[in-house]
């Protein structure tokens, strides 16, 4: 019997939120379409859990092709604020 996957741990640190205008004729709605599912899979990639905001709401195993990428980039991009803010206290307490 395969081990249920584990939900993995996320540390926000601040939110980050996306304005997209969209606009055009029938020849771009198609292109409209598809960057519009990207941000869906942008979001349902690194959107925390409902009842515990420290771990991601889907497990890595529910994820597919470009969600993959947008929680590892995601989580790259939080692993470099953490350490400019760590090196922020560190100057400040010099």
């Amino acid at each position: 019997m395969e081990q249920a996957q584990q939900k993995p741990e996320m540390h926000p640190t601040q939110e980050v939120r996306f304005a997209v205008v969209m606009y055009g004729g029938i020849s771009l709605a198609i292109y409209m379409n598809g960057v519009a599912q990207e941000l869906g899979k942008m979001v349902r990639a690194t959107a925390p859990s409902e009842d515990d905001v420290h771990h991601a709401a889907l497990t890595d195993g529910k994820l597919d092709g470009t969600e993959k990428v947008y929680r590892k980039l995601g989580r790259m991009l939080s692993w470099g604020s953490r350490r400019r803010i760590r090196q922020r206290r560190r100057r400040a307490d010099l």
